[in-house]
C-alpha cells in the first residue's frame, strides 16, 4: 500500500479551493491542478508499505492524536515551491494554526521514527498542494501564480483528526481512500 498521513479540510473549505484553483488555473495552464475534493496538508507520506506495517502505522498516528488538542486554522496566502523564477510546486499556506501544525508534524515524526521512518525534510510548512509542474525544471507561470492576490480568505476552521490515506496512482491523478483516522485529543 502506497500510504501518506493528512490532514483533510472541511467540505465548505473544499468547495473554496476549487473555486480558488479555477480562478488561478488560467494564470498557469501548462501545470497540473489537483482535484479539490483531493486537497490535504499532508504530515508524513511513507511511501510503499506491506499490511504489517499499516496497524503499526495506525497505533502510531492513535498516539499521536492523544497527544495533541484541535486547533484553529486559516489558509489564507500563496506560495510556491522551487528555485528562482521555475516553481515547481504552487500551495495555499497559513499563517493562523502554523505552530500548532508544526508541534503535530513533529509529534507524528517522532512517533514514526520508532517504526524506521525518516522524513524526507527536516523542516515543515503547513500546505495545501494547488498545482505541479509539469516540467521537472519547474513553470514561471506557477511563481507568477504564487504571487497572485486572487487568494483571498478560505475562512477559519478546525483541525480535529488525522487521517491515515491509501493513495493509488492512476492516469487521471490519484485517488485516496482514508484507511484509518484519529481525532485530536490531547494536550
Amino acid at each position: 500500500m502506497r500510504l501518506f498521513v493528512a490532514v483533510v479540510p472541511p467540505a465548505d473549505v473544499l468547495v473554496q479551493i476549487g473555486q480558488l484553483i479555477e480562478k488561478l488555473r488560467p494564470l498557469a495552464p501548462r501545470s497540473k491542478w489537483i482535484s479539490a475534493n483531493g486537497a490535504h496538508v499532508t504530515l508524513a507520506f511513507l511511501g510503499e508499505r506491506n499490511l504489517e506495517f499499516v496497524s503499526q502505522l495506525c497505533a502510531a498516528v492513535a498516539k499521536t492524536a492523544e497527544q495533541h488538542s484541535p486547533f484553529h486554522v486559516r489558509f489564507n496566502r500563496l506560495g510556491a515551491f522551487g528555485r528562482g523564477r521555475r516553481a515547481r510546486v504552487l500551495w495555499l499556506g497559513t499563517e493562523q494554526g502554523r505552530d500548532a501544525f508544526t508541534a503535530l508534524y513533529h509529534g507524528l515524526n517522532q512517533h514514526l521514527a520508532e517504526l524506521g521512518y525518516t522524513p524526507d525534510k527536516p523542516s515543515f510548512e503547513p500546505h495545501i498542494t494547488l498545482s505541479r509542474a509539469r516540467d521537472p525544471k519547474g513553470d514561471r507561470d506557477l511563481t507568477s501564480a504564487s504571487e497572485s492576490t486572487q487568494c483571498g480568505d478560505l475562512g477559519e476552521w478546525t483541525v480535529s483528526e488525522l487521517v491515515i490515506y491509501e493513495s493509488v496512482l492512476t492516469p487521471k491523478g490519484p485517488l485516496y481512500t482514508a484507511v484509518d483516522s484519529a481525532a485530536l485529543s490531547g494536550g
